[in-house]
């Protein structure tokens, strides 16, 4: 009897964890590239002078974008976006960082969707995060959990997102180092030249 129960158990535990592989073998096949959306929600990165879109799907992860531009026009656009278009920063002290508002950013969306409608214009860069390494705190808040796994994509004709590299993040330093715009315009650079 008691070993008619400890496999059970055994089988219960191995088909738990088949279960979980092929859900995560299913996360990190086509469900990512399907969910990259630059339709989002626009903002714009004070302190790199670009254009992004980042945010969160239930069980499968976190997605950021970010629009390079391919013109000078596009880039000068960029490079003066708050003083073409009369736009300035809030300035937090505690944290010492500048910010925009509520109100604002309804504004910055506006401006930026409307700007960089012509995804040809742009090359884009895709960031995702599983949701493995994701802190739910509420719906609006979480954080992101070390060491993790940061997965590259760009964004490809045809309108499909080709996998770049993927890197593994074992602290601050290195999600600074990944996450810097010299070092995604390196990749995004690179990739176009390997072509």
């Amino acid at each position: 009897m008691k070993k008619t129960i400890l496999l059970l158990i055994m089988f219960l535990i191995l088909s738990e964890c088949i279960g979980q592989n092929k859900k995560e073998k299913k996360i990190n096949d086509s469900t990512i590239s399907h969910n990259f959306n630059a339709s989002k929600t626009l903002y714009y990165d004070i302190e790199n002078k670009t254009a992004f879109t980042t945010y969160k799907i239930n069980n499968i992860g976190q997605f950021t974008i970010y629009y390079f531009a391919k013109n000078k026009t596009d880039l000068d656009y960029l490079k003066n976006f708050e003083s073409i278009n009369k736009i300035e920063a809030k300035y937090d002290e505690l944290n010492d960082l500048r910010y925009f508002s509520q109100k604002q950013q309804k504004e910055i969306n506006k401006l930026l969707q409307s700007r960089l409608k012509n995804k040809k214009e742009f090359i884009l860069l895709g960031k995702f995060i599983d949701a493995k390494y994701l802190n739910i705190e509420d719906k609006n808040e979480y954080s992101i959990i070390f060491p993790f796994k940061l997965m590259l994509y760009k964004f490809e004709k045809g309108n499909t997102w080709k996998f770049i590299k993927s890197i593994n993040i074992k602290g601050y330093n290195d999600e600074v180092k990944y996450s810097n715009l010299n070092y995604l315009v390196k990749e995004v650079n690179g990739n176009n030249q390997k072509k």
